[in-house]
């Protein structure tokens, strides 16, 4: 997959001309910006003599400039000079991003933000990736100590969440007692049994999606087995954020990156708006488990509708078998056959995710991961914004074309994020 503009061969001709255009330049004109400092749409603004002259440039040299910015800030002010900077300015954000993580052949324009943008967003979460590579399967023996300390806090867990820091320290000396050898068989032995019950989710993402094996399989064992371990991750690495200290920590990194990889390549390849998905609130696998900040829609009421940022990665269903008439029926896959079916209808309130269309500003709908006869899954990146857009009472709204009506609150969002 290309990581870059395809490279250009200057004749000794043209060679010769961008020479003597770069001499007069500097002769006549005022001289070229540092490479990563084009001027800023302010700055533009109030010294438009002095940088109109850059609109007059030819194209050859434009991509040769444009070759020189390295970040989305530059390219930015750069794709506000004229038409002609403005596209080489997009070309150069599309090979940044696609060096920084897969991302399909094709992307079109109408599936995804403006390229500056998402290589913006690319850049802002560096901070959470880990500088060593390998994804989740390098930090496989942290994703199994934390899923069971969650579940069984550490004494010195019960007052408060822990810092970063803390659980940094606590995994090094679990790690050491336990053997990191041991635990990363563990850890490769459970996620081998996922990828095996769930070869059809794995075979559909490969072959019917077109997403690579590694990233297909890595995406199917985090959000079976991970989502909240990764949430509880993210949550603590941002409040190490908050308190100015980003690097102190990169608990997950490796695993929070492949994550988001995974979205990224898998947003870009969806066509349109996702269909209303849905899933239930509180209670077993309920999005409150596995991300604290969902809670939040309990206080919704009237014209008091919250907006909030999720930790965890969501997982719904727009399946008509996924609402009864009592509320909404988790899938479930069955360990022997990998076939999914829908059990234990659940009384809780239930959050339907109302998708739209890709704008520049960024991605507004669930991200299609799986599409097959026993499911049509809708899922959500980390670091998403919510939005509550409606409440409705037990029995007043109707799902899937009028098929049913279920008993149990209706808490309508809409979401927000950038890849």
């Amino acid at each position: 997959m290309p990581t870059g503009l395809p490279k250009r061969e200057d004749s000794p001709r043209q060679h010769v001309c961008l020479t003597r255009l770069t001499r007069r330049m500097s002769e006549a004109r005022p001289p070229l910006p540092p490479r990563d400092r084009l001027p800023a749409a302010d700055e533009a603004s109030g010294s438009a003599s002095s940088t109109r002259w850059l609109g007059d440039l030819p194209d050859d040299l434009v991509h040769h400039i444009l070759l020189q910015l390295s970040d989305s800030r530059a390219l930015s002010a750069a794709s506000r000079v004229n038409r002609s900077w403005h596209l080489h300015a997009l070309l150069r954000a599309e090979a940044l991003a696609r060096a920084c993580c897969t991302l399909p052949r094709s992307t079109p324009r109408a599936t995804r933000p403006s390229w500056i943008r998402s290589l913006r967003a690319l850049e802002a979460r560096q901070w959470v990736k880990a500088s060593r590579a390998g994804g989740w399967r390098g930090e496989a023996s942290h994703l199994l100590l934390l899923k069971h300390a969650l579940h069984h806090p550490p004494a010195a867990w019960a007052a408060a969440r822990p810092s970063a820091l803390d659980v940094d320290a606590w995994l090094a000396a679990k790690v050491e007692a336990v053997g990191g050898a041991r635990l990363r068989e563990m850890a490769e032995q459970q996620a081998g049994e996922i990828v095996s019950n769930a070869h059809e989710t794995v075979a559909w993402r490969t072959e019917k999606a077109g997403w690579p094996r590694e990233l297909a399989e890595s995406y199917t064992v985090m959000m079976q087995n991970c989502k909240e371990v990764l949430g509880f991750a993210l949550e603590c690495r941002l409040a190490l954020r908050a308190a100015g200290r980003p690097d102190a920590s990169s608990l997950l990194g490796a695993s929070l990156g492949q994550l988001q990889d995974a979205f990224s390549f898998a947003a870009r390849l969806q066509h349109g708006a996702a269909p209303r998905a849905y899933r239930h609130l509180h209670g077993q696998f309920g999005l409150s488990s596995n991300d604290a900040v969902w809670a939040a829609l309990d206080k919704a009421k009237g014209s008091r509708l919250p907006t909030f940022t999720t930790n965890a990665p969501v997982e719904a269903s727009a399946d008509k078998r996924c609402l009864t008439p009592t509320g909404y029926a988790t899938p479930v896959v069955n360990a022997d056959t990998g076939v999914i079916s829908y059990e234990g209808a659940s009384s809780s309130a239930v959050v339907c995710f109302e998708s739209g269309p890709a704008s520049a500003d960024g991605f507004h709908s669930m991200v299609l991961t799986l599409q097959d006869e026993n499911e049509a899954q809708y899922d959500l990146p980390p670091g998403a914004t919510v939005t509550c857009v409606r409440v409705q009472e037990p029995g007043t709204w109707e799902a899937f074309g009028g098929a049913i009506r279920p008993k149990c609150h209706c808490y309508t969002v809409r979401v927000h994020y950038v890849l």
